[in-house]
């Protein structure tokens, strides 16, 4: 029996990976790895999971980085959903309810494709909700021929939130992305 792996990315409060366990009969076979760059959901994922799921206080990337990280107004409601490395550069006010962001701060980045290749020899499972950063990592990953090894990716594009000068380019991507998995028989559900 292979061993399987979850990678979540964009780990928020746990919520995915509550989902997740429940979908994919997650048990103490498992490896988790968490990734969430945002430090308040950081530290409320090491005091509820740190006892047996590798949480990291980092995003990921296409490359190693130190990257600006951007939180949204706190009249949100929520400053933890819509934090992003990408900013009202690429995204509409939509994603932070018209109110921008109020905070930035500097966090480290992963390559993601580093993390797939040292478990390329695990069935894995990888869950992307990072905010718009979703494009440039499945990018990489493909260029880098490291999406196939994955047994099933969940993901949630951001395209409807960049703003409107930009709806087309994203669009284009995702539409690349998608017909790259449906080429190559990849198993993937939105997220």
């Amino acid at each position: 029996m292979n061993k399987k792996i979850l990678i979540d990315c964009g780990s928020n409060y746990g919520q995915g990976f509550t989902e997740l366990s429940k979908k994919l009969l997650i048990d103490d076979t498992w490896k988790v790895i968490m990734y969430e760059p945002n430090k308040d959901c950081y530290n409320f994922l090491i005091k509820k999971y740190k006892e047996f799921i590798d949480i990291n206080n980092c995003g990921v990337w296409n490359k190693n980085a130190i990257m600006t990280f951007n939180i949204p107004d706190p009249r949100t409601n929520n400053n933890t959903q819509g934090s992003t490395f990408l900013g009202q550069e690429i995204f509409s006010n939509h994603i932070s309810n018209g109110y921008g962001y109020v905070d930035q701060y500097e966090v480290n980045t992963i390559d993601l494709a580093t993390v797939i290749e040292s478990y390329k020899n695990y069935e894995i499972y990888l869950k992307l909700d990072i905010e718009g950063a979703e494009y440039d990592v499945l990018e990489h990953l493909i260029k880098l021929d490291l999406i196939k090894p994955i047994e099933k990716i969940f993901v949630e594009f951001h395209n409807r939130f960049v703003k409107p000068e930009l709806q087309n380019e994203y669009n284009s991507r995702y539409n690349s992305i998608i017909q790259y998995f449906s080429d190559n028989n990849i198993k993937w559900s939105n997220w």
